[in-house]
């Protein structure tokens, strides 16, 4: 397989194009090409149906061996240096922030102060909201300074991680010890340059909330549960989503304060989701920001679509790269955050919510992709589909299903829904 394509032969399509880069950029690709987007991308796996929407495509990553030969900054720099009568349209859509923050590109400028706990603390403050007491767990700023007045003395059985900020998904959070420990962390992840905390482990529910801004109005588009599970030490690797889910008013109204203050502070723009826990007192804890498309993103934009909030040819993506690209083709018929804001208000949702699981391989070998698109139902749907070529991992992500139906009910599908995993996963040989 090929590891990456050349500058030479990735070409701007138009006015029309946009290029997403990401660890997986499939879900971004397909909403984009909904809003009639000629899409290149370029991800770390390029899956089967990545491929299939995008005109060209770009593999930062050869399966094969797991080494990174083309990295994202390398391909964002010669995008971004292609001559054309375009600007570059684009977007980074998960992943990589780090390797192009200091890229100057409409795609990918979201502020630093984002990760940063003293800003998050303030931000839960200003709409009365709780933030997790959080220390630096960089061994030279010891001792440890609190990034917000510390909370009140803890008791014994208070529990904490060792997380780095600059990391999605929940790849790299770890039970920790005390941060005054002798001993700093348990299971440590590899050692690499990022932003490594100390952090109160909070107990509850964990959300993601969506939302679409210009810069000065936002939209908060909807909420899912989010699900993870144990891989290895990483006790919070995420698995899936399942919503939208509905909130109770006071919460809502909350969380649309959450995001006109977030934006008012600091002008974002485009996509973005806010992690949120809430706890046994149903208060609201404030995690982190994503400035970008989310793993929840796709069932959002699949409800709004069900709903009619989305129309013909509009997505997400498509909105985002209205805002974030003047140059834009104006023939795209693209909603703006008025827009959606004022069809949201005028819509009621009747529908149960959708389910987004990450499938993981049991064992390791090929992936039969005719067997697994056989096990594809009306309610059941994969995707993020390697090729057969590509070599499957057991305990890697295989594949992801998205579903229909009442998860809400007291006897939801959940035994159809196991053995349709497992069959998934027995597609591997």
């Amino acid at each position: 397989m090929k590891n990456a394509r050349s500058r030479s032969t990735v070409t701007l399509i138009g006015a029309s194009a946009v290029t997403l880069i990401g660890a997986s950029v499939r879900a971004a690709a397909q909403s984009a090409a909904l809003a009639g987007l000629q899409v290149i991308g370029a991800d770390q796996f390029g899956d089967r149906d990545c491929r299939a929407v995008c005109k060209d495509f770009v593999l930062l990553r050869e399966p094969s061996d797991g080494h990174i030969t083309f990295t994202a900054r390398d391909f964002v720099a010669e995008t971004l240096s292609q001559s054309s009568p375009w600007p570059p349209h684009l977007l980074v859509v998960g992943g990589f922030a780090q390797d192009c923050q200091t890229l100057d590109h409409a795609g990918f400028a979201a502020s630093p102060e984002l990760i940063q706990p003293a800003f998050l603390a303030q931000l839960a403050s200003e709409v009365g909201m709780q933030f997790p007491t959080t220390f630096s767990a960089d061994r030279q700023s010891r001792p440890h300074a609190p990034a917000r007045t510390p909370d009140p003395p803890q008791p014994a059985s208070t529990r904490w991680l060792w997380k780095d900020l600059s990391s999605s998904g929940g790849l790299d959070v770890r039970w920790a010890n005390p941060p005054d420990a002798e001993i700093p962390f348990n299971n440590p992840a590899p050692r690499r340059s990022g932003h490594p905390v100390y952090q109160r482990w909070i107990a509850g529910k964990r959300f993601g909330v969506s939302y679409l801004s210009d810069g000065n109005t936002v939209v908060r588009l909807g909420t899912c549960r989010s699900l993870h599970t144990k891989k290895a030490a990483g006790p919070f690797v995420y698995s899936g989503s399942y919503g939208p889910v509905s909130l109770t008013a006071p919460q809502n109204r909350q969380l649309d304060q959450l995001g006109e203050t977030l934006v008012a502070n600091t002008q974002l723009s485009g996509l973005f989701g806010i992690d949120v826990i809430i706890d046994a007192q149903s208060k609201l804890w404030l995690l982190e920001i994503n400035p970008r498309w989310t793993a929840s993103s796709e069932l959002i934009e699949r409800d709004l679509i069900r709903r009619g909030v989305l129309r013909e040819r509009e997505s997400l993506i498509g909105a985002a790269c209205k805002i974030h690209f003047p140059t834009l083709d104006p023939r795209l018929s693209l909603p703006s955050v008025a827009d959606l804001n004022a069809r949201i208000g005028q819509s009621v949702c009747h529908h149960p919510p959708l389910l987004k699981q990450v499938i993981f391989a049991t064992r390791s070998g090929k992936l039969d992709c005719d067997a697994l698109l056989r096990l594809c139902t009306d309610s059941i749907t994969f995707h993020d589909i390697p090729s057969s070529e590509t070599p499957i991992v057991a305990g890697h992500p295989l594949c992801s299903l998205i579903g229909s139906g009442d998860w809400r009910s007291s006897c939801p599908p959940w035994p159809d829904l196991r053995t349709v995993v497992r069959a998934a996963q027995a597609a591997v040989c």
